[in-house]
């Protein structure tokens, strides 16, 4: 029986997989227990360290035009509406996605999934044109090759975040309670009042 290394997330729909209700006499998945499998991703690309599991579909296309050796198959794990997931704080005021441009962005990676989704649906929904939104990250990709667009500025893991990029001792900030908002509902349905 050929055993293989398996990085799969905790979902519902394949618990029988991972339970052995659904087995094979062939094949023996080995399941890692990954608490976030989206964290395992780029040990999946780079190292090779599972021999088949769920993959975010951003990275393995990464991986592919970086000639990694990742074979997909056509089944879904997960999926989402991303049309929902970016939120911006509203306390300075409501944004239409179109005020994104020339603006500053955080995301994790500028090369995740979710990120890219976002990406496609401010461009193709909603007119942003992408090329014009300054993305600030501060994680590393799932590939080493790849390096964000012009418009991506990374924040350095090793940079001491107590300090400025001057040597000055940065002061802590006090947040206010921040009210969120997700950038594409006021879109669709207008300016909206934030209590």
């Amino acid at each position: 029986m050929l055993h293989l290394k398996t990085l799969m997330g905790n979902h519902p729909h394949a618990l029988p997989l991972e339970r052995g209700d659904v087995r094979s006499s062939r094949i023996a998945l080995d399941f890692a227990h990954e608490p976030v499998p989206v964290e395992a991703c780029k040990p999946f690309v780079c190292d090779l360290k599972f021999d088949c599991g769920e993959l975010a579909i951003a990275t393995f296309l990464q991986a592919m035009v970086y000639g990694k050796t990742l074979v997909v198959l056509p089944a879904v794990i997960g999926a989402r509406f991303h049309h929902a997931s970016i939120g911006y704080n509203v306390s300075p005021g409501v944004l239409a996605p179109k005020d994104l441009e020339r603006r500053t962005v955080a995301v994790p990676t500028y090369a995740q999934t979710t990120r890219v989704w976002v990406r496609g649906v401010l461009q193709h929904d909603y007119g942003v044109d992408p090329s014009r939104v300054n993305f600030l990250t501060f994680d590393e990709a799932h590939l080493a090759e790849y390096c964000d667009p012009r418009n991506g500025r990374s924040i350095e893991r090793n940079q001491n975040p107590s300090r400025n990029r001057h040597g000055a001792r940065r002061r802590p900030m006090k947040l206010p309670s921040l009210h969120f908002r997700h950038l594409t509902q006021c879109a669709a349905f207008g300016p909206m009042n934030v209590a």
